[in-house]
Formats: structure tokens, C-alpha cells, sequence
């Protein structure tokens, strides 16, 4: 098996009030071409049809946490072999003020890259907000995280990581998740290209990240997209995949 290239990209949904405005960008954002594309904030039925309907028209295979608000497709040139969804964070009814939120899984999909026997997991997160963070959910999330991309990353298998984690990813504010997150060894773009873009107002809150174990993995590249109707940017990550030795 040769060596190849994975574009994975994570856009977020926030703030965007009508099925046609997600519609676009959705559509936008596969129009990108990535390999992987992992979607937050998708809780409105119109909004889960309308992504429905772009990954449709653009050829991904698209799988969604119907609990959460999580979703993922892959282009159609990948063979999808399973998914599934780990619980982690149960909802909490009522304001995010008082610690409200639906609940919070990681959505994972596993998947056959370019016609090879190789597997490939990805898997995707909302976490919670800092506001809604009463219980410590966020470190409950990042933790929760590690274990499942370890389970799936065992051997030569690879395993990713991308989401929404509503903590700075920056080396200068070492928050809890961060710390969590280089506990479990999972190293995000944003780290192993040493720039962190604003996805979020002035914070570096959209990520993709990789498992550190699987020294096959190397990211070459990260963009964080214009801007749509969310008020989150999207952002994409190209990671460089070395064949695995004889």
C-alpha cells in the first residue's frame, strides 16, 4: 500500500436559523471535497433533511447520532465498513445558564480508505459549553474521547478526532480539556502545525486532531474556511497517511 492523503474538515452549525441557510453551507462545505467531513449543531429535523439531502447530491455516506447533535459523512470512494455512538454526556433540560444541554456522545465511524484493506476511524464531539460545564462534562467528554479512539486504534489501525470542544485549543491557555486531551494522546492540528486560527469569535474552539500511537500520521497542512452563515468557521486539516511496514 502506498502512501496517501486524508482532507478532514469539522464545520458547526451554531446560529444558523433556517434549513436553507444550513443547506448552503452545507452544501459549500462538501463542495470542498474532503474525505471526511464531521458536522455539530445538527439537532433541527429541517436541518438533519437538509444536510440529508447535500451529502445526497454531493455522493457522501452520511451517518448521524439521532440522540445528539452529531454528524458525519464520508465521501462515497470510501468503503464504510461500521458505526456506532458511545455514550458520554446525558442531556440536562433547561437553560445553558443552568447547566442545560442535550446530550453529549461521540459518533464514530470506521471506514475503508480508497478501495484498501486498511481501517480508518473517525470520531466526532460536541462537547459542552463552559456555561453549561456544572458537572465537569467537558472533562467527562475529552476522557470518554480517548478511551473510545484507543479502543479503535489498536494495531495498525488509524483513528481521528475532530468537534466542537468549547475550550481554547491554544498551548497558552492550558485548560482542562487541553490537558485532557494530551493525557488520552490525542494532539490536534492546531498543535502539530504550531498555529491556532480564531474558529469563534477569538477562540480556537473547532478542531481535528490525531491519535499520537499511530506514528503513520502526520498533518501537512490546516485551513480554517470564509466565513457562512454560522458563527463558527469551518476549518480542514490534511494528514499524510505512511504505509504501514513490512
Amino acid at each position: 500500500m502506498d502512501a496517501y492523503t486524508l482532507h478532514l474538515q469539522q464545520a458547526s452549525s451554531a446560529f444558523t436559523m433556517s434549513s436553507r441557510k444550513a443547506g448552503e453551507d452545507f452544501t459549500t462545505q462538501l463542495a470542498r471535497h474532503s474525505d471526511v467531513v464531521s458536522f455539530t449543531e445538527v439537532h433541527a429535523h429541517s436541518h438533519a433533511l437538509a444536510l440529508a439531502t447535500a451529502c445526497d447530491h454531493a455522493g457522501y455516506q452520511l451517518v448521524r447520532d439521532a440522540e445528539g447533535d452529531v454528524a458525519v459523512a464520508v465521501k462515497g470512494i470510501h468503503k464504510v465498513h461500521t458505526w456506532g455512538v458511545a455514550q458520554s454526556v446525558p442531556g440536562h433540560p433547561g437553560p445553558a445558564a443552568a447547566g442545560g444541554h442535550g446530550p453529549r456522545n461521540i459518533l464514530w465511524v470506521t471506514f475503508q480508505p480508497f478501495g484498501t484493506r486498511e481501517r480508518v476511524t473517525h470520531h466526532a464531539a460536541h462537547w459542552v459549553t463552559r456555561k453549561a460545564d456544572t458537572g465537569l462534562q467537558q472533562l467527562q467528554m475529552t476522557a470518554d474521547l480517548g478511551d473510545v479512539v484507543a479502543a479503535h486504534s489498536q494495531g495498525s489501525r488509524l483513528g481521528f478526532w475532530s468537534g466542537d470542544t468549547n475550550s481554547p485549543d491554544r498551548p497558552h491557555d492550558v485548560t482542562k480539556v487541553d490537558k485532557a486531551l494530551r493525557k488520552a494522546e490525542l494532539t490536534s492540528c492546531w498543535d502539530e502545525l504550531g498555529k491556532w486560527p480564531a474558529t469563534h469569535e477569538a477562540s480556537t474552539i473547532d478542531v481535528i486532531g490525531s491519535y499520537d500511537p499511530d506514528h503513520r500520521v502526520d498533518c501537512v497542512r490546516g485551513r480554517r474556511w470564509p466565513p457562512g452563515h454560522s458563527d463558527h468557521r469551518a476549518v480542514s486539516a490534511w494528514y499524510r497517511i505512511s504505509p504501514v511496514r513490512a
